[in-house]
C-alpha cells in the first residue's frame, strides 16, 4: 500500500551549547502493509454480497546513529531518532460501499542528542531530546486497539543503545606482525598481536581507565609505538566544560616485540585548552627513503581557543625519530580557521603528507566554506588548498602511491542543510602530476543501480598491485533515479535499518564525475558499525577493517517480522558478542556469476534460436588476462562442467575492480556460441561456471557457479469449466498452449483437492467430462504432453459442483 523508500522526514537545528548551530539530517522510511479478511457471498442469481476488513500495518525505520564527530574537532557525538509511527485505518466494504470513519495515523520522532568531551567516567555530557514533529490526521483521533486482533499492536517505535565507543586503529609491518589498539569499556587501552588475520595475544597498554581514540603505527619490523588521549582529571574532580577540554592531552607507549613499555606523555594539559583525535603514520626502518631507524609521525588536534564554542582548533605535527619525540609543531601556523579530521601518510621519498578538513569561518552552520587541505610536513613546505575537490567534503582519507601522487577518499554532503547525517556520498579522487604541475579529478560513487553511495569514516588503502580499496560505514544509498527506489532486495539490514554495516569497494579511476562500485559487505547482521578503519597487509597480500561494534535497535515485533518477511535474520540484532567487527579479505580476484537471464525458458526445436547472457562480477582487484592465464565462463548441459555436456565457452579478457560484465552465447547458426539443449522439450539445468578450472587464484571459489532450469512445456493457462443443471456434464477449456512439442492435453479430476487422476486427453484445448456424479464437487486440471508422452506440470485448478440447479465456479488457487 505505502512503501516510501528512505525519504528526508526532517531537517533540524541543533541549539544546544556547545553545538548550537549544527544542521542535523536523516532519512526515514515508513512501510505499510495491507491486510485483509471477510466474507464474499455468491448469490444464486450470479450476484455477490460483500463484508469486508481492511487494515494496515506499519513498519519504520531511521538511522540508528548519527557520527557528528565530523562538526566538532574534540568532542565526540552522536545522534539517533526515535520515532513513533501508529496507524489504524479500519477500512469495512459493505456492497462495495467504503466505511472509515475510524482511521487514524500517528506520526511523531523524537530527536535524542548527545554531545560527550572528556574520557567517562569523567566526562561530560550534554543531551536532551527534542520533539520534532507530533501530529495526527484526522485531528485529533486514536489508534483503535480492539478494531482488529491484527491491531493490537499499532504503535511501532524503535529504540537505540548508545554508540560503541572501541575506537580501534590497526598496523602491519609487513613482516607478518599486525597490531590492532582499542579503547575497552573501562577505558583502557588493549591491544591485540596478529599474524595474518589471525590473533596472536592481547596485550593490555595502559590501565588508567583514562584513555580514548588510540592510534598504532610500526616503524620497524615488529616495533611500533601507540599514542592515544587521556585525561589528567582525578576521579573525584567536578569539571566545567572548557577544564574537562582543558585535562586532554597525548601519552603513548612503545611495543617492543612482546610487550608494552610504560607509558609516557607526549603532550602536557599545561600546554593547550585540550589536545586528541590523534593520528599516525609509520615509515618502516626497511623502506627506502625512511631513516634507518625507522620514523613515526603523529598529527592531531588542538584547541588553541580560550572558550571552546570559539572552536579555534588548530592541527599540530610530531615526529618519533631514534626513539625520541621531536617537539610539537603546528601544521599551518597562519590558519585562522577550524582545522581538524588529519589524514597522514608517508609518501615514497620518506616524507609526511597530511591532508585535514578546514572550515574557515568556524561556524557550525555553513558548510560550503568546508575545503580539504594538504601539507608536505617538512620545512618551508606550503600549505595548499585543494580547490579541485568539492566543497562540503569531510573525514578524508589519503593514500600515495608508487609515483608520489596523492589518492583521496572522502564524503561529501548532498544536502548542504543535512551535512550532518546518513546523506554524505562517498567520493574518490586521484591527483595527477606532469611536467605542467599536478591535477586533480575526482567521482562521486555510485552503485550499479546508479544509486548515490552514502557512508560514513572512509579508509583508504592500496595493495600491492596499486590499487584502490576503500573500506567504509556504508549507511545505505540515495535515489538511482528522480523517485526511484533507495532500498532494494539485497541491501544489508544495516544500510536499511540505518545501524550501518562494513563495507568495502575496489574503485578504478577515470576522468568521470560519476563511477560505479560494487560494495562488498564484511557484516551484514545489521548490529551498529562504529568508526571502521582498515590496512593493507603486502605479506599476505590481504585487508584487514576492524570497527566498534554495538547493538542494533530495540525494534517492535511487528518491524521484526516485517524485515524477516523481507528475508533478513533479525535474531541477533541486539546481541553484541564482540565490541569489535574484524574481518580478513583477500586482494586476489574473486570472481562471480551474479546472473544468468534467458530469451526463453521454453527453448523449442523449430522456434527462435536461445540467447543465455551471463553477468559476471569481479569482486577483487582489476584483472588482465596474461602470465598468470585466462578467466574463461564455460557452460554445460544437466551437470556441472566437465560432467554435463558442454554449451560453449567465451574468454573475458580485462574487467574492472569491482566491474560487472555481460557475455552473450547464441544458438543462432550464424553465431554458434551456444549448443542448443537436445530434446528441447525435456527439463534441462543449465550450469554456468567462471574460472570453473581455478587456473587462476580466487579468494572464493564457491560463488563461481549458477544453474538455471529451462526446457519441458508451458502449463495450460486460462482453464474455465461449466456445468449443465441437471446433467452430469462438466464442460472444461483453456488457452493452447504455444510449443510445436505439444500434441494434446490430459484432463485430471480430484474430489478432495489433493488425489488427481486421468479423466481423458484431447487434441484441442477443451474437454466434456462425462463421468461426473450428480451432486458431487470436482477440481480439475490439465497438463499439456508431447508426442513421447512427457507433460508439462499441471494448470491451475477449477471446481465444479455437478447436476445442481445454481452451480458454482470458482478458480482455486493452490499455495
Amino acid at each position: 500500500m505505502l512503501d516510501t523508500g528512505k525519504i528526508p522526514i526532517y531537517r533540524h537545528v541543533i541549539g544546544l551549547y556547545p553545538i548550537a548551530g549544527a544542521t542535523l539530517g536523516a532519512d526515514m522510511w515508513i512501510d505499510a502493509t495491507l491486510t485483509t479478511s471477510g466474507l464474499i457471498k455468491f448469490l444464486p442469481g450470479g450476484g455477490t454480497s460483500t463484508n469486508m476488513l481492511v487494515f494496515p500495518k506499519a513498519t519504520i525505520g531511521v538511522d540508528a546513529f548519527l557520527d557528528a564527530s565530523v562538526l566538532f574537532g574534540l568532542i565526540s557525538a552522536s545522534a539517533h531518532a526515535l520515532p513513533n509511527i501508529g496507524l489504524g485505518m479500519p477500512a469495512s466494504f459493505v456492497d462495495g460501499t467504503l466505511s472509515d470513519s475510524k482511521r487514524c495515523f500517528l506520526y511523531k520522532l523524537t530527536l535524542s542528542w548527545t554531545a560527550k568531551t572528556g574520557i567517562c567516567p569523567l566526562c561530560l555530557s550534554y543531551s536532551d531530546s527534542e520533539e520534532l514533529f507530533n501530529g495526527s490526521n484526522p485531528s485529533p483521533c486514536t489508534v483503535p486497539s480492539t478494531a482488529s486482533a491484527s491491531l493490537t499492536e499499532n504503535n511501532v517505535t524503535a529504540t537505540t543503545a548508545q554508540p560503541p565507543t572501541s575506537s580501534p586503529s590497526i598496523a602491519v609491518d609487513g613482516f607478518g606482525h599486525t597490531l590492532l589498539v582499542w579503547s575497552d569499556a573501562n577505558n583502557n587501552i588493549q591491544s591485540r598481536l596478529m599474524s595474518g588475520g589471525q590473533t596472536v595475544s592481547d596485550y593490555a597498554v595502559s590501565s588508567t581507565m583514562g584513555g580514548i581514540d588510540p592510534q598504532v603505527a610500526f616503524y620497524a619490523p615488529n616495533k611500533a609505538v601507540a599514542v592515544w588521549t587521556e585525561s589528567s582529571l582525578g576521579s573525584s574532580q567536578n569539571a566545567t566544560l572548557e577544564q574537562a577540554l582543558q585535562a586532554q592531552h597525548l601519552k603513548y607507549a612503545l611495543w617492543n616485540g612482546s610487550g608494552w613499555g610504560a607509558p609516557q606523555n607526549l603532550t602536557l594539559p599545561a600546554v593547550s585548552n585540550g589536545e586528541g583525535k590523534v593520528v599516525l603514520a609509520g615509515c618502516l626502518s626497511t623502506t627506502t627513503g625512511c631513516p634507518a631507524g625507522g620514523a613515526v609521525t603523529a598529527v592531531w588536534v588542538r584547541d588553541m581557543g580560550t572558550t571552546y564554542s570559539e572552536r579555534n582548533f588548530r592541527l599540530f605535527y610530531a615526529a618519533f625519530n631514534v626513539g625520541v619525540w621531536g617537539s610539537a609543531t603546528a601544521v599551518d601556523p597562519a590558519s585562522t580557521g577550524t582545522d581538524a579530521e588529519a589524514a597522514i601518510v608517508y609518501s615514497p621519498n620518506g616524507i609526511a603528507q597530511a591532508v585535514w578538513t578546514r572550515d574557515a569561518d568556524r561556524s557550525l552552520s555553513t558548510v560550503t566554506d568546508r575545503l580539504i587541505y594538504h601539507r608536505q610536513l617538512a620545512s618551508e613546505s606550503p600549505v595548499t588548498a585543494l580547490t579541485g575537490l568539492p566543497a562540503s567534503a569531510v573525514e578524508p582519507s589519503l593514500a600515495v602511491n608508487a609515483a608520489g601522487e596523492m589518492i583521496l577518499a572522502f564524503t561529501v554532503a548532498t544536502d548542504p542543510t543535512a551535512f550532518m547525517g546518513n546523506q554524505r556520498q562517498l567520493h574518490a579522487a586521484k591527483q595527477t602530476c606532469g611536467g605542467g604541475g599536478c591535477t586533480w579529478a575526482y567521482s562521486a560513487l555510485v552503485d550499479s543501480n546508479n544509486r548515490p553511495v552514502h557512508a560514513e569514516s572512509p579508509a583508504l588503502t592500496l595493495n600491492s598491485n596499486g590499487q584502490t580499496q576503500i573500506t567504509y560505514r556504508a549507511l545505505g544509498f540515495g535515489e538511482g533515479y528522480s523517485g526511484g527506489p533507495t532500498v532494494l532486495p539485497g541491501d544489508p539490514l544495516g544500510t536499511v535499518i540505518g545501524t550501518g554495516e562494513l563495507a568495502q569497494a575496489f574503485v578504478s579511476f577515470s576522468s568521470n564525475l560519476v563511477t560505479t562500485i560494487t560494495p562488498s559487505y564484511q557484516t551484514t547482521g545489521g548490529n551498529t558499525i562504529w568508526q571502521p578503519t582498515a590496512v593493507y597487509d603486502p605479506l599476505f597480500n590481504q585487508t584487514y577493517a576492524v570497527g566498534s561494534l554495538g547493538s542494533g535497535p530495540v525494534l517492535s515485533q511487528h518491524a521484526l517480522s516485517a524485515l524477516e518477511a523481507m528475508g533478513y535474520s533479525v535474531d541477533g540484532l541486539t546481541e553484541v558478542p564482540s565490541t569489535l567487527a574484524f574481518s580478513v579479505s583477500s586482494a586476489v580476484p574473486d570472481f562471480s556469476v551474479s546472473d544468468v537471464m534467458l530469451s526463453t525458458p521454453y527453448p523449442q526445436p523449430d522456434g527462435e534460436p536461445l540467447v543465455v547472457v551471463v553477468s559476471v562480477l569481479n569482486n577483487g582487484p582489476e584483472f588482465s588476462s596474461g602470465r598468470s592465464g585466462n578467466l574463461v565462463v564455460k557452460l554445460a548441459w544437466d551437470a556441472p562442467v566437465g560432467l554435463g555436456t558442454p554449451a560453449g565457452e567465451m574468454e573475458i579478457p580485462f574487467i574492472n575492480a569491482g566491474a560487472l560484465t555481460g557475455l552473450e552465447f547464441s544458438s543462432d547458426p550464424g553465431i554458434g556460441t551456444l549448443l542448443a539443449p537436445a530434446f528441447p522439450h525435456l527439463p534441462h539445468t543449465l550450469y554456468v561456471q567462471v574460472n570453473s578450472d581455478q587456473i587462476l587464484p580466487e579468494s572464493n571459489y564457491e560463488n563461481n557457479l549458477f544453474t538455471v532450469n529451462l526446457g519441458g512445456l508451458p502449463a495450460p493457462q486460462g482453464l474455465a469449466g461449466a456445468a449443465q443443471p441437471g446433467d452430469s456434464s462438466v464442460f472444461l477449456d483453456w488457452l493452447p498452449v504455444e510449443h510445436s512439442s505439444v500434441k494434446g492435453y490430459r484432463v485430471y479430476r480430484s474430489s478432495d483437492g489433493r488425489d488427481y487422476v486421468p479423466v481423458g486427453s484431447t487434441f484441442i484445448p477443451g474437454f466434456v467430462d462425462l463421468s461426473g456424479v450428480m451432486g458431487l464437487t470436482y477440481q480439475y486440471r490439465v497438463a499439456a504432453f508431447a508426442e513421447d508422452g512427457f507433460e508439462s506440470d499441471l494448470s491451475e485448478s477449477v471446481q465444479a459442483t455437478v447436476g445442481v440447479v445454481y452451480p458454482v465456479y470458482l478458480p482455486l488457487v493452490n499455495r
